[in-house]
């Protein structure tokens, strides 16, 4: 497959995970990610190895994925945060509801 066409479909993909991401949508990203996967797949690697500019863009694919994955890491860690914060409250609820 033509790498500027998976280029520019990868590039849009990825901005509508990173919007997905700060709205709060996960299986919309997962479907993404799949179809993303895919497409790289389908790319003839060796044809770059000629070409300045494609490689060019798939450098700046790979560092546009990279901050997209960091963006993940840091929603993970926040979630984990909340989740733990949520749990502490939830034993002390039930502590004080079984001392009543």
């Amino acid at each position: 497959m033509q790498f500027n066409a998976v280029y520019e479909r990868c590039d849009a993909i990825l901005n509508e995970q990173i919007d997905l991401l700060q709205q709060g949508e996960v299986e919309p990203i997962l479907v993404l990610e799949q179809e993303k996967d895919k497409l790289l797949r389908q790319v003839e690697w060796q044809e770059l190895e000629g070409s300045e500019e494609q490689l060019a863009l798939a450098q700046e694919l790979l560092a546009k994925q990279q901050a997209f994955e960091h963006q993940c890491a840091l929603v993970r860690e926040d979630l984990f945060r909340q989740l733990s914060e949520v749990r502490k409250q939830q034993k002390a609820l039930n502590s004080y509801l079984d001392n009543r």
